[in-house]
C-alpha cells in the first residue's frame, strides 16, 4: 500500500466527504417537499480484487455504505438514495490510462468497449425517475456486464442457481419483533461482483 496519508485524505474528501456534504445541504429540503432522489457514483472497480488505487477504491466502497446506511433514515420522507457503479468511461479522468489497463478493464465486460457518459447517465435517470421510487439503498452496476464475464472467467455456468444472504431493504417489523435478512435467490451473473464487495 502505498497511498501517502495526504492523497488518502484527498481522495476520502472529494470521494466520501462530497456526498455527505451534498446530503446534508439538499436533504432538508427534499424532506420540506415529501419526495427526493439522491444518487451517487461509485466504481466497479470496487468488484475487482487489486493492490491498484487503493485509496479510490476503499472511498468508492465507502459511498456504498454510505448509500446502503443513510437508506434506513429517509424511506418515510419519500427520499430514495441509491448508488450507480460505472465501469470504465470515456472522460477526462480516464484519457491517462495506459493501453494496456484500458485493455484489461475491457476485456472483463461482455460489452467489448468503454462506456460513454450517456450511458451512464441513463442509469442515473431512471433511479431519478417518478417509477423508480420502490428502488432505494441499492447499488446498480452499469458496467457493461462485468459481473457476468467474471462469472464466465471463473468457470461458473451463469444458469447456476446461488442463494446469498442479503439484508434487503429496511428491516420489516412482524408485530414486535424485527424479521431476520431474507435468503433471496441470486443469478450467477450477479455472485461474483457480490462475494467481492463482501470480502
Amino acid at each position: 500500500m502505498n497511498s501517502t496519508s495526504e492523497l488518502w485524505r484527498r481522495v476520502m474528501s472529494v470521494n466520501l466527504n462530497g456526498p455527505m456534504l451534498m446530503c446534508k445541504a439538499f436533504l432538508p429540503l427534499m424532506r420540506g417537499r415529501g419526495w427526493g432522489r439522491v444518487i451517487s457514483v461509485a466504481s466497479a472497480t470496487v468488484a475487482i480484487a487489486s493492490p491498484v488505487s487503493i485509496a479510490y477504491r476503499a472511498s468508492k466502497m465507502g459511498v456504498i455504505g454510505f448509500t446502503r446506511a443513510l437508506s434506513a433514515t429517509l424511506g418515510d420522507d419519500g427520499i430514495t438514495i441509491n448508488t450507480v457503479l460505472p465501469s470504465l468511461t470515456r472522460t477526462a479522468m480516464a484519457e491517462d490510462l495506459p493501453a494496456a489497463v484500458v485493455d484489461a478493464s475491457l476485456g472483463r465486460q461482455v460489452i467489448h468497449r468503454m462506456a460513454e457518459p450517456e450511458d451512464i447517465a441513463e442509469s442515473v435517470l431512471i433511479l431519478a425517475s417518478e417509477e423508480a421510487g420502490w428502488i432505494t439503498g441499492q447499488t446498480i452496476m452499469a458496467n457493461g456486464g462485468l459481473a457476468q464475464a467474471l462469472a464466465r472467467s471463473r468457470g461458473r455456468r451463469l444458469s447456476d442457481p446461488l442463494t446469498l444472504r442479503l439484508d434487503v431493504g429496511l428491516p420489516q417489523a412482524v408485530g414486535s419483533s424485527i424479521a431476520r435478512p431474507r435468503q433471496l435467490p441470486v443469478s450467477a451473473s450477479d455472485a461474483p461482483a457480490l462475494a467481492e464487495l463482501s470480502r
